[in-house]
Parts: C-alpha cells; structure tokens; sequence
C-alpha cells in the first residue's frame, strides 16, 4: 500500500538470495538498459547463398566469416533498452537440392553483458532449409471459391465453387482445366400439425371395447405418435399446436385447455406433452351441446392466421400444413353444406400456404353402430380437403394411423426445384485458350479484349443437386523479356463492356411463393493460377540468380484486374520464378 500509494514499486524478499535479483531489477528500472554488449552469432552451412545487402539500412552491419565448413553471421548490437526489440534479417538460398540445418549449434546464439557484469547467453533454435531437387513442368493451381471455398449466396444459400485441376490434360501439362460446381441445399420437411381435440364431457367415458375413459386413449397415442416423430426425418422439423372444442361459448370456465391462441412448438418440445396432460377428469366436463362446427370454425382461423402470419417468408411455402380433428363415439351435432368448410376448396390462401385438409380421427376400433357419427366425419373429410385429392374417409385414433396419414402427404417434401432460370457466365482472361467443355456451353463469345465468355443456360437445380462442369484451356503466353530478367508480374485489362463471370437465378422455385420469387445475380470469386516448373530449374543465362531477385519473385504483385472488380478468372499470376520455369521448360 505505501509502494501503491508514492509510485513506488513492491518486491518480496522470502531470503536473502533474492535480494540480488531484486536490486538488478532496480538498477534497470532506474537506468532503462537490461542488457549491453549484445552480440548475436548466427551458424549455416558454408554451401548456402548468403545475401545481407537488403536490409543493410535497417539494422546494424554484419561481418561474415568463413569457419570451416560453416559461414558464421555477427551482429554487435549495443545495448538493449527495457522494452526494446531488435530484428535481424538475412536471405538464403541454395544452388543445389537437400536438406540444410541453419542456425547450427553451439555457437549460434545471443551474448550479453548482464547488469551486474555478468556475461551471459542464450541459444537461438535451429531452423531447417529444405530445397526440392529439379522437377519436370507442372501446374499448381488453386481458386478462390475453389476446393472447400465456395461462395454462398446468403439467401438462397445457393453454393458456387471454382477451382483449377493441376495437370488435368496430361500429356499436355500446361493445359489447365477448370471445373465451376453449383450445389443447391437440401429442402427441410416442414410440418404444422394442429391437434383439434374434443374436451365433452363424453371424453370422460369409457370406451366399450378396451374399458379405458376415451381421454386416456387419446393422451397415449399421441404420446406414441410424438415419440416416432422425433426420429421421422420427414416430421423431425415439424411444429405443433393444440386447441379444445366443445360449444359455442368461445371461452368459459369449462375451457381449461387450450382455444385460440395455442403455442407452435418443436415436436420434441415437453409443453405439448404437458398440454395434453391437461386432458383429464377435471378438464373435461362439458355435459350441454357438443357441436363439430365450434372446433371446425376455431381450428380453420388458427391455421389462417398461422399462414398469413408466415406469408413474408419464402421457406414457408415448403411447409405442409394439417389440421387433425380428434372426437370420441358419440352423437354430436352434425354439420350442415352452409358450414365453413364449404369456403376451404375455394380458399386461395389456404392452398397457396401449404394446407393438406382436415383428417378426422375417432376414438375407438371402428364406427359400427355410429351411422351419424360416420357421416359427419366422412364430410369433413370430404370438405377439408382443399385440393380435392379424393374423398379421405375418418380413422381410428392410433399412433400409426396418425403417422402414416401424415407421411402420406409428405411425400417428396425434400424434392424439387430449389433455384429456376439458372444460368452459368464465365468469362476467361486472355492467357487462356478455351478448347472444349463437359457439358459444352450453350454459347461461347470471344472478346475484342482476348478473353472468352462462356454461356450455360442450367434452367432448374433441384433439391440437394449439384452441377458442375468441366472447362479444357491452353496456356497462352507471350512473355516480355523483363519476365525472365527481372521476374516482374504481368497482367491483362479486361474492358468494361466485357461480360463478368457470375450465376443468374430466380428463388424461391416453390410454386406457392410464386408473389415471392426475386431474381438473384452471385458474382463468382476470381480464380488464381500459378505455373511451376520445380526446383532449381536453372539455365546457363540464370545460373548467377541472387537470392534478392528470388524475394523480388515472391512479393510480385497480383495481376492487375483492369478498371473494374472482375470476379472471373484471373488466368495466371506472373510470378517471376514461375515464368522462368515456364521458358525454362520451353526452351528444353
């Protein structure tokens, strides 16, 4: 607190052996340097190329020495200051393959004149060279948006990829091929299932022919369909929402459960569980009129409001949506042809949002003996069905049937056309001659530039499909001799009015979403292509290279890419050693 409190500086002394410690800590702190008389010796193989004239303005001039076998670098530093730095840089090359050890022990290391004038020293790790032997021409090549790269439109999240097949002609090796691959997403199986139950008193009865209240019946089977549900991949994405019905009154102390605004939930959510639950004794005790019309009317503006509450949202439209309406044996009061379903056939939003119809389903085996009940739910049916596929007929209630009634109308759900209208455009620079295709373009367009454009009209991609085509290209180069001479870059302009390479698309390709459905443009990422020919790779006119020219070769600039952004390909990078390999192989 007394160091904290003047500026000062705390430190502990547990002996008297730390005491030393203390006062060079102290002496630094008060004259600033830590260390003096720095030296820095640095061991390599006498074999190596060793250039120091690069950084001979920025750091301190070193002396080299031959020792045998072995070149010895020294630097005298000075001194170092507390919270200093220094960096010390070299080139080296090799003239001939192998595998070289730098910084050999164990006179590679920094020497120093400690505080108290003690001369200390501390090693500098080795480091390894390793020069590949002369190797035949070969192509490297890589793309932006290439292997496990591809650009991703963001709404759609169509895919696009580019990249280069190195050697992919062989025996012609400096003709690259380039493969673009397009891959749409696989379509989700989206579910809204709204579960219609029947809370009458009549729920509270015992079935005839297993002796267990109807209720009872009607928690476990849904209990068993949810449960298969969770491992259904067409119904594993599906969501759930639960509503009563009994009379008239729309809300009233006998609606315990739930009416009109139910929770979509994931169907492996436990609230609906605990929804169901509620369905018990105490839940259902409606003795007046029971009539199908009061949960018919309630269900069909749940799922109304549930389809134009989603209209925005184009992946909506991949939702199959299902109203099952659940009553026990008894007879209600039926339902009339002035009824609300008699709107559903002709009811545009609901068919556009994806409504399958109304499934009824009974509690109990069969509906013998149950002539009105039959009838009625026969023409709910009939009526739900808003696309006319055919008169469905009621079910029992058993997690089977639920199911399979479901997966019925899922069908194909993860099928189909994801993207329309697609079309391919790439434009290649003019180092490239196009020589053939698979699939062949539908139009190919040489430009006054040098560049060609290549046209494929794809039209539809499907769920979960991938395109891709493979483009054949010969090099073409005319090097300028300050290429081989100072191993500078070397570019092409691409003109404005030239086509950019990109993937036309419309999106969604429901055909429910069709008020949706946008044009998209995903330019695609510029591709980079290096050429190669190993290692030396020497001819009599280049065998006094410096190590300084093979760094001015590395930090070439990128071929300019003209007046504008052009995400095509960029055709080949003049970096300097590659077109020396490149003449060097032509040559031979």
């Amino acid at each position: 607190e007394i160091a904290h409190s003047t500026g000062g500086e705390f430190y502990s002394a547990p002996d008297a052996s730390a005491l030393a410690g203390i006062y060079q800590r102290i002496r630094s702190n008060i004259t600033g340097i830590v260390a003096k008389d720095v030296t820095v010796t640095y061991v390599l193989p006498a074999s190596l190329n060793v250039n120091l004239s690069p950084y001979s303005g920025s750091q301190p001039v070193a002396s080299m020495r031959e020792q045998g076998e072995s070149t010895v670098l020294t630097w005298q530093i000075g001194s170092i200051q507390a919270n200093q730095s220094r960096t010390l840089s070299f080139d080296v090359s090799s003239p001939d393959p192998g595998t070289f050890i730098l910084g050999m022990a164990p006179d590679t290391a920094v020497s120093y004149t400690e505080c108290d004038g003690t001369r200390s020293s501390v090693a500098i790790p080795p480091a390894t060279l390793r020069v590949s032997p002369p190797g035949s021409f070969s192509l490297e090549g890589s793309g932006i948006g290439g292997s496990n790269r591809s650009v991703v439109q963001n709404v759609s999240v169509l895919s696009v990829s580019k990249e280069v097949l190195p050697n992919g002609n062989a025996p012609c090796p400096d003709c690259p091929r380039l493969r673009i691959t397009l891959d749409a997403p696989e379509k989700s199986c989206n579910a809204d299932i709204l579960f219609v139950i029947d809370k009458s008193g009549s729920m509270r009865d015992p079935d005839v022919e297993t002796g267990r209240r109807n209720f009872e019946i009607m928690r476990n089977a849904l209990y068993d369909m949810l449960q298969s549900a969770s491992s259904t991949p067409e119904l594993r994405n599906a969501r759930i929402a639960i509503m009563s019905w009994d009379d008239w009154n729309s809300t009233d102390s006998a609606d315990r459960v739930t009416t009109l605004d139910p929770q979509w939930l994931t169907v492996g959510d436990q609230r609906i569980k605990a929804t169901i639950q509620q369905y018990n004794e105490d839940t259902c005790r409606e003795t007046d009129l029971t009539f199908y019309e009061v949960g018919l009317q309630k269900a069909m503006r749940i799922m109304h409001s549930r389809i134009i509450s989603q209209a925005n949202d184009p992946l909506s439209c991949d939702t199959r949506r299902f109203i099952i309406f659940i009553t026990c044996r008894s007879e209600f009061k039926g339902i009339s042809q002035s009824s609300v379903l008699n709107t559903i056939p002709g009811n545009n939003t609901l068919i556009r949002g994806g409504f399958e119809g109304i499934f009824p389903f009974y509690i109990g085996t069969d509906l013998n003996g149950y002539p009105l009940e039959e009838q009625n739910l026969t023409r709910i049916a009939r009526l739900g069905d808003p696309l006319q596929r055919g008169i469905s007929a009621p079910q029992s209630l058993t997690a089977g049937n639920l199911i399979s009634t479901i997966l019925k109308r899922m069908g194909g759900c993860a099928q189909g056309p994801w993207v329309t209208n697609v079309t391919l455009t790439e434009t290649l620079y003019p180092y490239l001659k196009y020589t053939g295709a698979d699939p062949l373009p539908d139009a190919v367009a040489y430009n006054r530039d040098g560049s060609t454009t290549l046209i494929w009209n794809i039209r539809t991609l499907n769920s979960g499909e991938r395109w891709s085509t493979t483009i054949d290209t010969s090099v073409q180069l005319k090097l300028p001799v300050d290429v081989t001479e100072r191993r500078s870059g070397f570019g092409n302009n691409i003109n404005s009015s030239t086509p950019y390479s990109r993937v036309d698309f419309d999106w969604p390709a429901l055909s429910c979403a069709a008020p949706l459905r946008r044009h998209y443009e995903l330019p695609l990422a510029e591709g980079r292509m290096w050429i190669t020919c190993g290692a030396p790779c020497k001819t009599p006119a280049m065998s006094e290279q410096t190590a300084q020219q093979n760094r001015e070769a590395s930090e070439a600039p990128d071929a300019p890419t003209g007046n504008r952004a052009q995400p095509g390909f960029e055709g080949l990078l003049g970096l300097l050693s590659l077109m020396a390999g490149y003449l060097c192989i032509r040559r031979s």
